[in-house]
């Protein structure tokens, strides 16, 4: 009975011992210097993707002359653009630069008073169209500057604006001559026509084929 007892207590006090000895955690792991990767601190989560991912602005409005059967040699061949006008959530917008693709034809640049570009008047000035237009009609062809630009046939007229056009409604005032002058109107992310870089896969959002004043709505791209 007397060794019964002192067993029993030997294994008390063996369970007691394991128990503190368990309690006795070595956190050494755990003391890092600053800077330092210390084991087992887990792989951690996925980064983010950052920022809001900007999508391309579309800032250019270009027309095409769609002009069929013109004159070329009447000194404003093609369409006559008189300016082009933007307007986006009530605020008007019109262009900050202009550059003239001349088509086909000889457009009057102001260096000469042959016919037929007797006046002196330059039509082939892109900068003509960096307004609403609203000074064209009825024009007045021997004033200087001119209040139109001529693009000659299948010629192309580049207009550059301030800020992203999606969404902006985009009116094109052209001079109402003695001739029928077609134009198709594109919205674009740079000055030239290509399939991957103008709303609506590079077609047309306008195609104006009597000439005359035109607007269109610019789509948001997908």
């Amino acid at each position: 009975m007397k060794e019964l007892k002192l067993l029993l207590a030997c294994g008390v006090l063996f369970a007691m011992t394991a128990g503190i000895a368990a309690c006795d955690v070595d956190d050494s792991e755990g003391d890092c210097a600053d800077g330092e990767v210390c084991g087992d601190a887990g792989a951690g989560g996925e980064g983010g993707t950052g920022g809001d991912v900007m999508g391309p602005e579309y800032r250019y409005v270009i027309i095409g002359d769609a002009t069929e059967g013109g004159d070329p040699g009447n000194g404003t061949p093609g369409v006559d653009i008189c300016g082009v006008v933007v307007d986006c959530a009530g605020t008007e917008l019109t262009g900050i630069n202009g550059r003239l693709e001349p088509g086909e034809g000889d457009i009057c640049d102001g260096n000469t008073t042959e016919a037929p570009c007797e006046s002196g008047v330059n039509r082939a000035n892109a900068a003509t169209a960096l307004d609403t237009g609203a000074m064209c009609d009825p024009a007045n062809n021997s004033e200087e500057p001119s209040h139109y630009v001529s693009l000659g046939l299948a010629g192309e007229l580049a207009l550059e604006f301030d800020q992203d056009l999606q969404g902006c409604t985009v009116t094109v005032v052209e001079h109402a001559g003695r001739d029928t002058e077609g134009y198709n109107v594109y919205v674009c992310e740079s000055d030239v026509l290509n399939n991957e870089t103008c709303l609506n896969m590079g077609e047309a959002l306008a195609e104006v084929a009597a000439g005359g004043e035109a607007s269109v709505e610019v789509p948001i791209a997908e």
